[in-house]
This record gives C-alpha cells, sequence and structure tokens, in this order.
C-alpha cells in the first residue's frame, strides 16, 4: 500500500509540475518573406527559416530574423532613422499570426504582433548596413489575459510579413555649433534626484540608484533612465509569478506623490526595455557590485507638450510586478 501511495504522489507532483510550467516555445515558419506595404519593406524581409514562438504570461513572442534586401543608408547615424506613416513610430512592422489552414489567428482588434521597442535600434542600425547584413529582432503582443495569448499560441502554425512604416533621415545639421548647445542643454535638464527615485521595499538595503534621467526621447516619448547597483544577492522567488517571471515597472509622480495621469499608459505603467522579465531578475540574482541600466518609457499618445507634462515628474516610484 505503501508503494502505490509513493507512485500515486509521484504522479500528482508531475501533474502539478507539468501544469505551472505553462506552454513551451514551438518552431513556426513563415508563408513568405516580404512585407506588404511601407518604406521599411523595399529595405528588409523575413529570412526564410524556423522561428522561436514562445509565450509568457500575456506576451506571445516570435523571433525572427531579418535581411537587407540593399543597401542601406551611408554615413547616416543609426539614430537619425526615424519611422512614420500608417503606424505609430514605436510600431514599425508587423506580422500575422495564421494557423494550419491558413486563417489569421486572433481577434479583429489583436491579429498583429509588432516589433518590440527595445529592437527598434537594431533595425535602426541594420538600415546603416549593406545587402545581405541580417539582424533578429522580437515581434510581441500583449492580449487581454492568459487564456486568450494561450489560445492564440497553440493554434499558430505558421506567420505572414505584412506591413511597415515609413522611413524618414534627419541629416546632420550645418550649424554644430548650436547643435551642440541644443545637446548640452538637454543633458543638464535631464538630471534627476536620485533620492526621489524611490525603490520597492523588497529591494531597500539590496540596491541603490547610482544614476537617474529623465527626457523626451527619440520617439516622443516620456522616459527615465535609471542605473542600479547591487548591493547584496536578492532571492527573487517570493517577488515571481508561477511562471517564473518578474518585472520593475515605475510611475511619473509630482512631488506630493500624485501620479502624473497625462504621461501614464492605458495600462497604468511606465515599462522597461526587459520585456521578458529576465534581465532585471538576473541583476537581483547576480554578484554584489553588478549593475545594470534600464530605460522606462510612458505614453505621449494623450497630450500635446509631453516636455512640459515631464517637468511635473519630481519623483518615480518603482514597484515590483509579476
Amino acid at each position: 500500500m505503501k508503494k502505490i501511495y509513493f507512485i500515486f504522489s509521484a504522479l500528482l507532483l508531475a501533474m502539478i509540475t507539468s501544469c505551472s510550467s505553462g506552454v513551451g516555445p514551438k518552431e513556426i515558419t513563415p508563408t513568405c518573406t516580404e512585407f506588404t506595404s511601407g518604406e521599411l519593406a523595399k529595405y528588409i524581409e523575413v529570412v526564410d527559416q524556423p522561428s522561436e514562438l514562445t509565450i509568457v504570461d500575456r506576451y506571445i513572442r516570435l523571433k525572427v530574423k531579418l535581411q537587407m534586401t540593399k543597401d542601406g543608408f551611408k554615413n547616416v547615424d543609426a539614430r537619425d532613422i526615424n519611422f512614420g506613416g500608417q503606424l505609430s513610430s514605436e510600431h514599425i512592422a508587423a506580422i500575422q499570426l495564421v494557423d494550419e489552414n491558413g486563417t489569421t489567428v486572433g481577434s479583429t482588434f489583436d491579429q498583429s504582433l509588432f516589433i518590440r521597442y527595445v529592437d527598434i535600434l537594431k533595425v535602426q542600425k541594420l538600415l546603416t548596413g549593406s545587402k545581405g547584413d541580417t539582424v533578429e529582432v522580437v515581434f510581441e503582443e500583449e492580449y487581454s489575459n492568459h487564456d486568450y495569448a494561450t489560445e492564440y499560441f497553440e493554434q499558430a502554425s505558421q506567420f505572414t510579413p505584412i506591413y511597415t512604416n515609413d522611413i524618414s533621415v534627419e541629416r546632420s545639421s550645418s550649424d554644430e555649433e548650436e547643435s551642440n548647445n541644443a545637446i548640452e542643454k538637454s543633458e543638464e535638464s535631464s538630471s534627476f534626484e536620485l533620492s526621489n527615485v524611490l525603490l520597492p521595499s523588497q529591494l531597500k538595503g539590496k540596491v541603490e540608484v547610482i544614476n537617474a534621467e529623465k527626457s523626451v526621447n527619440s520617439y516622443g516619448s516620456p522616459s527615465m533612465v535609471i542605473t542600479f547597483k547591487l548591493l547584496s544577492k536578492v532571492n527573487t522567488s517570493s517577488m515571481c509569478s508561477e511562471y517564473g517571471q518578474m518585472w520593475i515597472i515605475g510611475i511619473g509622480q509630482t512631488e506630493n506623490g500624485v501620479d502624473v495621469e497625462e504621461l501614464l499608459p492605458y495600462y497604468r505603467e511606465w515599462r522597461s526595455g526587459d520585456s521578458d522579465g529576465k534581465e532585471f531578475k538576473e541583476f537581483l540574482e547576480s554578484e554584489p557590485d553588478e549593475t545594470i541600466t534600464l530605460e522606462f518609457t510612458g505614453d505621449n499618445k494623450s497630450n500635446n507638450d509631453v516636455e512640459s507634462d515631464l517637468e511635473k515628474v519630481k519623483k518615480f516610484k518603482l514597484k515590483i510586478t509579476n
């Protein structure tokens, strides 16, 4: 009887472990390699090879290798390449997931995956290269709940490149002195009082902020760039979700601790480029004296003067979420 009970317990433990581990990654292939529209489509295409599709909580992510189809922009700083047109400046290219019958996966409102914000600079740098150059980027979409994300993930067997954004290139001004003065002024106004970066209670005494700067970034979004230094290794197990993920997010606040609503996205938080929830977690679990720099960005869609609204941000409150 004890032996039977032991086997049953082992099977039960295996089932629980399997259920809590989430859905594993899989490979899907492109239905074609060319994007259908937009200026960017004249320069890049998808490499015809299997791509890894993963699901993390409400996010579906697809790692895709892009390739230059002709020579790009020479003698141009990558950051001077901007995007705009039928997509927002942050949505520079889109793909759609399709099932085994070729039917688009997802509802009418969430059928597209876009290159994630943190990978846009990779595409900018690619555009200064030559025909045949490649780069790996991640297309992703956040769904309203984990069930929808899981359903779409399971249905997807291929993906189709669809549209891209247009390109504009800012050439350097001939008046270098004026340009340098503008840069110096921007740098002076971007410093942020370190004591006004409010750490989560879980990190106090274990992490310190050694640099913080606020600005309007090149995409017109409010930005807070923070460098953290690890004082002692952190046990992150209590901070993680059942999928082993955790994120650090921020909220811009006034001197009195009131959220600056004009700069808050609909999901009510400034997010960093650590969209997988891995970089900051690995930083916390590393050795003391390690540092990490993250850029937290808010929303610029609901107001006409981001710079003025950013002036209201006197405190930046950080939180751990899973």
